[in-house]
């Protein structure tokens, strides 16, 4: 297996360029999240910071908002479902070059 990398060294090239390009595609679609959370309610921001980024359990975040698990996955529920409808009508406004550029 060492030696194969020495017979095709452009893999590894490809794969770094591959990698940076995630890295930039998956940034701008961050951004593109990061504007639409802002259009939620706060406690909606919240729960999916919470669930997403700071990567809590049901438990701790029913602690943390002194609420059950139930409560939780409702809440979690009508967030996502919220942030996906934001999200969608974002990117519809977006021209396709952009849509193809993030996604493809």
């Amino acid at each position: 297996k060492k030696t194969e990398k020495f017979r095709h060294p452009d893999k590894g090239l490809e794969n770094i360029a591959e990698q940076q390009n995630n890295s930039e595609q998956q940034e701008k679609l961050n951004k593109i999240i990061s504007s639409c959370m802002q259009k939620l309610k706060p406690e909606q921001a919240f729960i999916l910071e919470l669930q997403f980024f700071q990567k809590k359990s049901y438990k701790e975040i029913a602690e943390i908002l002194e609420t059950s698990e139930s409560a939780v996955d409702s809440k979690l529920v009508r967030a996502k479902r919220k942030l996906r409808k934001i999200v969608s009508s974002e990117l519809s406004k977006l021209s396709d070059d952009y849509k193809n550029e993030l996604f493809w």
